[in-house]
């Protein structure tokens, strides 16, 4: 199975040539969402790696499925400001 997994990685870089973004359990990140068709980016901390591209993240309370394309690193000193337009 570690061999299958290593392989389809391998596959994806060689495929996606670029900066590949791997989070840990733990780290804080700003989350893309939608909503009412406005795009946020909100404070999140991964729970669980699932895949190579796909985390649990646990997000305003709730444990989401989210895509690494949808994470980005943030810093402890980080604070979320809520806007509305």
């Amino acid at each position: 199975m570690r061999n299958r997994m290593e392989a389809a990685r391998k596959r994806t870089v060689e495929a996606h040539p670029g900066p590949l973004t791997v989070f840990k359990p733990g780290d804080l990140v700003w989350v893309r969402t939608i909503t009412h068709r406005l795009l946020k980016r909100v404070p999140g901390c991964v729970e669980a790696v699932t895949s190579s591209v796909s985390y649990d993240v646990s997000v305003q309370g709730r444990v989401r499925h989210v895509s690494s394309s949808h994470l980005r690193r943030r810093s402890p000193a980080a604070r979320y400001i809520d806007e509305e337009p």
